[in-house]
């Protein structure tokens, strides 16, 4: 420990003459240990919302999705998958069928966005099928008379219907002629499983039936409305998706991918982190202007002191130093203490779950997650600022003339 060091830590473990400077000194670490704390605390919130966010998005949706300009559908959708399958980069493709339509049960109507998938092939490219209660290998079963159904749970809620009841489907597009005029149709379906993707959005507006099901209820004919992917890294979906349309040829086909179609979203998640950053900088400013009062108040009592080593051949620079020290040892304690609590309270919050209203905060439970670039970067901002503000009033304390400095009562 230098000369400076071992002064520095004596002026703060002394008694002082002003019990006043002693308390603000206290105040001062007190708001930098609250402000890194409630910072890594609330920054691990907002990291693992956007985490969550995008897991569910992507999981319950793909990665890419090819379709064709038109609405002509895409046939020989089978061979185009295991065609885009062995693309660089790919983990996985399956073709879909997706529509609007009305699902009534018990007398109660909603409106649902109906999507015809092959489980077998949606574990490749979703997490649809992990979210499905029960378990199914398929949806139609072939011992049952009518084509199976699965609902999001909230949406079943609404209709009052439970696995292995009936609902009706009726499609706005798919019509019958009838000497009444053009007639709806409609469809039965069996209820065979609820999904619960834990997004309210998604749970209380989606269906799933079977492409074959879907297509005999559009009746349409043995075509798919696009073809979904997954991919190696799901941030490289807008690179690879031009790369698989280019090797299909371009035109009639055009892709989507999961970035393009929430960058609205995305984009909030990252401002709103940005922004709720700045705004906490602001407690370790307020400790950050208490130390600036108590080391102007702690150079006031230790004037004489100054005098005396600069009269006795201790640099201008070195009485600087001693004064910075001081600050940020605070500065340190401070950001030490907070990091522990801020790194405490955030494992706590992942491991007692915090319940959430699902409809208002898209996720039913309160997600954490830890990023060290994050937490750094707190301290490393915290001991930026306690460092700024020592710096005028250490240059105070160096500025003082050993004859003014002794004399000063």
């Amino acid at each position: 420990m230098n000369i400076e060091s071992f002064i520095a830590a004596r002026y703060l473990v002394s008694k002082r003459k002003v019990d006043f400077i002693s308390i603000i000194t206290f105040m001062s670490a007190a708001g930098v240990t609250v402000g890194v704390a409630v910072m890594i605390i609330v920054l691990s919130v907002m990291n693992g919302f956007e985490k969550e966010v995008v897991d569910r998005i992507v999981g319950t949706n793909a990665h890419v999705v090819i379709h064709r300009y038109d609405d002509g559908g895409i046939e020989n959708y089978d061979e185009l998958a295991r065609q885009i399958e062995g693309m660089p980069k790919v983990l996985g493709a399956t073709p879909f069928v997706f529509t609007k339509a009305m699902v009534s049960a018990e007398g109660n109507t909603d409106g649902i966005a109906l999507k015809g998938v092959d489980l077998e092939g949606e574990r490749r490219v979703t997490t649809i099928a992990e979210r499905i209660n029960p378990p199914l290998r398929s949806i139609d079963h072939e011992a049952d008379d009518l084509p199976g159904i699965v609902l999001g749970q909230y949406l079943a809620a609404r209709l009052r219907v439970h696995v292995g009841e009936v609902v009706s489907l009726t499609s706005p597009t798919s019509v019958t002629r009838s000497p009444l005029g053009m007639i709806p149709r409609i469809k039965k379906f069996r209820m065979a499983g609820v999904f619960e993707s834990g997004m309210y959005d998604y749970d209380s507006s989606l269906g799933f039936v079977s492409v074959e099901g879907a297509q005999d209820f559009l009746q349409m004919e043995d075509v798919a409305t696009g073809i979904q992917i997954r991919v190696d890294d799901k941030e490289d979906a807008p690179e690879i998706a031009k790369a698989i349309v280019a090797e299909l040829g371009g035109f009639p086909f055009t892709s989507e991918n999961w970035i393009d179609l929430n960058g609205n979203l995305v984009a909030w998640m990252q401002n709103e982190k940005i922004v709720m950053w700045l705004l906490l900088l602001l407690i370790i400013l307020v400790a950050a202007f208490n130390i600036i009062t108590s080391l102007i108040m702690a150079v006031m009592e230790k004037t004489r002191d100054i005098g005396v080593l600069k009269s006795m051949g201790v640099s201008s620079r070195s009485v600087m130093r001693i004064f910075m020290i001081q600050g940020l040892i605070v500065a340190a304690i401070g950001t030490g203490i907070g990091s522990l609590l801020g790194l405490g309270g955030s494992l706590a919050l992942n491991k007692y779950k915090l319940t959430l209203p699902s409809d208002v905060y898209f996720v039913d439970t309160l997600p954490v997650k830890v990023e060290l670039p994050d937490v750094l970067g707190v301290v490393a901002a915290a001991i930026f600022i306690c460092f700024v503000a020592t710096v005028y009033p250490s240059w105070r304390a160096a500025s003082l003339t050993p004859v003014e400095a002794i004399r000063y009562e």
